[in-house]
């Protein structure tokens, strides 16, 4: 969600980032797509482009198949369904 956030307040994710005060891991994810987890945004932004060419070989990275990347994608709205459902 953070990757969006430069879009939808229009300003740029390197000031954003200093002023939300995140780790440096994060940081250089969201601004260079750099480590661990620029690697994993980098493999969600074109999951959500449908770039197959683009994340087929990092699948293979992850040790992860189309079928386990569907799984997840599926788990991931189930989530978000909870968290959206009304408290009990």
């Amino acid at each position: 969600m953070l990757s969006l956030a430069d879009a939808l307040l229009g300003r740029s994710i390197a000031a954003l980032v200093v002023e939300l005060r995140l780790g440096d891991e994060i940081a250089r994810a969201l601004t260079h797509h750099k480590g661990e987890l620029g690697d994993l945004l980098t493999l969600a932004e074109a999951v959500e482009l449908s770039q197959l060419e683009k994340f087929e070989d990092e699948l293979a990275h992850w040790d992860l198949g189309l079928a386990g990347l569907q799984q997840l994608e599926h788990d991931a709205y189930a989530w978000v369904h909870g968290l959206m459902a009304p408290a009990p």
